[in-house]
């Protein structure tokens, strides 16, 4: 019945029904209802008042709080439940731990998300548990220690779907904050992996490096990309050179230089875009030589 509950309103009537049959309910409706309760904020109060006419909770049960809590940024609650499971003597399983980091996590409450995955949860890696914990550091602008914990996880076969959108979001955020040395190592990562990144953000990068005088970092970036087959060289030479470093200004030999790249690696260029990139050559070169 709990599983056709739309609306809060569907939920109170289940609660109604509910304690009508409260003495006929096996441990395993609580549980279901709780889990159902879980779902809204507005039933956090019902799903407290199931949950004491409980006789015997086990550790599924109290999971079922813990991670109802976290879910909606209520950590304090969650480890009064955790308290309650202990004393019960009950010991708290990995499904407790994750909820915990993630619960941490969402109110950026970093420090303790990672004193409970190092503590308890570094040799159990799961999926949910490593994203929330690396958008709760990227959150808090720990860019440092969620490249680390990328780096540990990076051997885990069973991690390799989340490799790349992680490392894309630390890369964004590296982007935000002009780390862009950092931002190259990672980029330089994915490509290896054959991670697709976002060719406006690698404009951004090189742009970047190039602005903050780091030009040898920006060609290997450069050159990395070329080397790839995951974008077109067209795609390369609008995206990188004609609509980003083109419209820079102070950018005249950064132009020359990644067009020469193109030149040497034998980029193959349609005529529209070769035609763009010598008229482009030339908007930054003929001012340089008229002063």
């Amino acid at each position: 019945m709990t599983l056709a509950c739309v609306t809060d309103g569907d939920f109170r009537v289940v609660i109604a029904l509910y304690r009508k049959l409260k003495p006929r309910l096996t441990p395993v409706c609580y549980n279901q209802l709780l889990q159902s309760l879980a779902t809204s904020s507005n039933l956090l109060c019902e799903m407290k008042r199931v949950y004491a006419d409980v006789s015997s909770p086990s550790v599924g049960t109290s999971n079922i709080m813990i991670s109802a809590y976290c879910r909606h940024g209520y950590v304090v609650e969650s480890n009064q439940y955790l308290c309650k499971m202990i004393h019960s003597g009950f010991t708290p399983d990995l499904s407790t731990f994750k909820s915990l980091i993630m619960g941490y996590s969402r109110i950026n409450e970093v420090d303790a998300a990672l004193g409970v995955f190092h503590t308890n949860m570094v040799q159990h890696p799961d999926l949910k548990c490593y994203q929330q914990l690396t958008m709760g550091l990227c959150a808090a602008d720990k860019l440092g220690i969620a490249q680390r914990l990328l780096d540990q996880i990076q051997g885990l076969d069973q991690m390799d779907e989340m490799q790349g959108p992680r490392r894309r979001m630390v890369f964004e955020q590296l982007l935000t904050q002009h780390e862009y040395e950092e931002a190259a190592n990672i980029v330089e990562d994915m490509i290896c992996s054959r991670h697709v990144v976002d060719l406006k953000d690698c404009k951004t990068l090189i742009c970047g490096l190039f602005e903050h005088g780091k030009k040898e970092r920006a060609i290997q970036v450069f050159y990395k990309l070329l080397q790839c087959d995951c974008y077109y060289d067209d795609e390369i030479a609008w995206t990188i050179l004609i609509r980003g470093v083109l419209r820079k200004h102070g950018l005249a030999g950064a132009f020359s230089q990644l067009f020469q790249a193109m030149r040497k690696s034998g980029s193959h260029l349609s005529p529209q875009t070769r035609l763009a990139l010598i008229r482009g050559l030339r908007r930054k070169t003929v001012p340089t030589l008229v002063q």
